[in-house]
This record gives structure tokens, sequence and C-alpha cells, in this order.
């Protein structure tokens, strides 16, 4: 994690792309296993934990350019 980390605070405009895809889609799969209600308790569960504000959870908003804020926010109103 910390050699990613590392990469893609020295990767400039477009070389940065394949981390921002990855950890947008790391997050958008932890949402639909939060939401789906055919998932397992347990997944739902890993994914609410990582989706509340864990220090993973800032990590990859970091790499996705997103304010983890506002994935909490989300989350807070998808689970209400």
């Amino acid at each position: 994690m910390a050699e990613v980390d590392h990469h893609a605070r020295g990767l400039r405009g477009g070389e940065q792309a394949p981390y921002r895809r990855l950890a947008i889609h790391v997050l958008a799969r932890a949402l639909r296993d939060l939401s789906n209600p055919a998932a397992s308790p347990t997944d739902r569960e890993s994914a609410r934990r990582f989706l509340i504000g864990s220090p993973m959870l800032a990590h990859w908003c970091r790499l996705a350019a997103l304010d983890p804020r506002l994935v909490v926010a989300h989350v807070a109103r998808l689970t209400r």
C-alpha cells in the first residue's frame, strides 16, 4: 500500500489516471456491497466499517481525489 501511495504522489496528469480509476472502483465496490441486500452480512458489515471513516477510506479517497467527509456523509444517507 505504501508503494502505491508513494507512486501516486509522484505521478502527474494522465499518469495518475490508473490509480484514480482503481481507487474509484474500490470505493464503488464497497458502496455496492453496503447497499446490496443480497450481499452476505459479513460483506455488508465490512463495507460499512470501511466506509464510515476508516484510515483505508482516507487512503483510497486521496487516490480517487475525493473528499472522505463527503463519502462518509453519503454513506450516512444510504444507511438511514
